[in-house]
């Protein structure tokens, strides 16, 4: 007999499955009658969802193809695909359109290097997922003392994503028990299913109320000020998929947008960023204790970590939208060039703006 728990979360994940097949046909069909109704000059594929449609519409109505990967898609943690089969048909796609595309970029050296080597492509450009540039304030915002009612004295160690199973949100709230006795972790964010219940019942059963403290989602355009109010900013992940291992998630450039130093799991691009800018650690592994040890260790000295804010702040300028907007731009041109019929300029994402904390 299978646990009525099971047979529950089997049922859901597979209603969430259909909804999402269902969502992504009705977006195709929205994307092609736009595509008939623009004829644009240059066609952007965000990420292989769109990729096979604005093919399409690139050899129906002419005009050039960028393929803009924004992460390994056959490679995600989350839909699409989730079977064998589903990711077998996905990458027959991508093996076939992404040497159609007149450009392809995409996030990082990792990802440029590995689509190069699985298609025998050209590397791809690089375009970092990284905000607009936000001139830091004088003082840090009081955003987020106020909504924790957290004195100034405690130190406030930050993460702002969503709440979900993939991100291993359990494993910072086990390791604030080791954090010391003026250090509070802050879990800011929109919840994705039952993850935020899971983490408050963890929160409940160690007696850890005034160690870890879990706040609904900001808008975007506060996350930096948010932020500004913390000590450290954390990017847990799980190396749960080659994607993950490739991250470079946005929330890293908020972070260091607001001048915070940075604690991480052990991921190859992360890792990789906070050494060449020194602007933080991973920790050794992805286990509670070694978490707070590698925050107790960038909290400890002021001097250094003073060095480490002022190296966020100038790294985040080099980081910043505005540096990777001409690569974009550079991309678009190109591929206009190789291309024909003058007209427009669309672009093809199926995921809306999100006004929350990423």
């Amino acid at each position: 007999m299978v646990p009525a728990r099971s047979l529950g979360s089997r049922l859901q994940r597979t209603a969430l499955r259909i909804y999402r097949r269902l969502s992504h046909l009705r977006f195709r069909r929205s994307a092609q009658k736009l595509a008939k109704a623009e004829r644009a000059d240059i066609w952007v594929a965000h990420d292989l969802d769109t990729l096979q449609i604005a093919e399409r519409a690139r050899r129906r109505f002419g005009g050039g193809l960028v393929y803009d990967s924004h992460e390994l898609f056959l490679e995600r943690a989350v839909y699409p695909p989730h079977t064998k089969l589903g990711r077998a048909r996905w990458r027959r796609i991508e093996q076939r359109l992404i040497r159609r595309a007149d450009r392809v970029t995409t996030v990082c050296r990792s990802i440029a290097k590995e689509l190069a080597q699985r298609y025998g492509i050209q590397e791809p450009a690089l375009v970092m997922n990284a905000p607009n540039y936000e001139e830091p304030s004088a003082e840090p915002s009081s955003m987020l003392r106020s909504l924790t009612g957290l004195p100034p004295a405690t130190r406030i160690v930050l993460y702002v994503g969503n709440i979900q199973y993939s991100r291993p949100l359990h494993l910072l709230v086990e390791a604030a028990q080791y954090l010391e006795d003026d250090c509070v972790v802050v879990i800011v964010g929109p919840v994705v299913g039952t993850a935020a219940a899971s983490l408050q019942k963890i929160v409940s059963e160690r007696g850890m109320e005034k160690k870890v403290i879990i706040l609904p989602p900001v808008p975007q355009s506060d996350v930096v000020a948010l932020a500004s109010g913390a000590d450290l900013g954390i990017v847990p992940l799980e190396p749960v998929c080659l994607n993950h291992v490739y991250a470079l998630p946005n929330k890293l450039f908020q972070y260091l947008m607001a001048g915070l130093p940075v604690a991480a799991s052990p991921m190859t691009e992360i890792s990789r960023l906070l050494e060449q800018y020194d602007v933080g650690a991973v920790f050794p592994q992805n286990e509670p204790k070694a978490i707070a040890d590698t925050v107790m260790q960038l909290l400890a000295d002021t001097q250094s970590h003073r060095r480490l804010r002022d190296n966020a702040l100038r790294a985040a300028k080099e980081l910043s939208w505005e540096q990777q907007a001409p690569t974009v731009l550079a991309s678009v041109a190109e591929a206009y060039a190789m291309r024909w019929t003058p007209r427009k300029f669309s672009v093809f994402s199926r995921d809306p703006v999100d006004t929350r904390a990423e």
